[in-house]
């Protein structure tokens, strides 16, 4: 009996938490990681558990969190945010992919490159193309041409 009381206490405190927070926001999606998404104005931000606004709404949209870090897209740019809000790379590149064993693909003015997941340039938006990187290495191609880079955007 005491255990249903304190679910149904916690229950009425989410519900009149949750009822708080919505009234703010235009729309408050789940929490995942301790962090809720937030629409407001038509802008995306993330709130945690007890409300403190974490990432101020000022994003088009915000990816998911995938080892500490999302995606954002802010006036047709894309960028990086971690966990914390702090933005890791700014919002300038055409389109970031997810990250992959600590790399990801970006574009910027139609070409490719790689930075890593701390923001720094791996290999410059240089490239027409670059592959999968494998057991260190890429199959590139630029102005017609393919070569190889390494993951320290060295060429090979």
């Amino acid at each position: 009996m005491k255990a249903l009381l304190l679910v149904s206490g916690l229950l009425i405190s989410c519900l009149s938490y949750c009822q708080e927070y919505k009234s703010k926001y235009d729309a408050i999606d789940q929490f995942d990681h301790g962090l809720a998404m937030t629409v407001k104005n038509g802008k995306t931000g993330m709130i945690d558990i007890k409300g403190n606004e974490i990432i101020p709404n000022v994003y088009d949209a915000i990816d998911r969190f995938d080892h500490g870090l999302a995606i954002t897209k802010k006036n047709g740019k894309t960028g990086v945010i971690d966990i914390k809000g702090n933005i890791i790379v700014p919002n300038e590149y055409d389109a970031i992919d997810k990250f992959d064993h600590g790399l990801a693909m970006t574009k910027k003015n139609g070409k490719t490159g790689v930075i890593d997941i701390k923001g720094n340039v791996i290999v410059p938006n240089e490239y027409d193309a670059i592959g999968r990187f494998d057991k260190g290495l890429a199959i590139t191609t630029k102005n017609g041409k393919s070569g190889i880079i390494d993951i320290k955007g060295n060429v090979r």
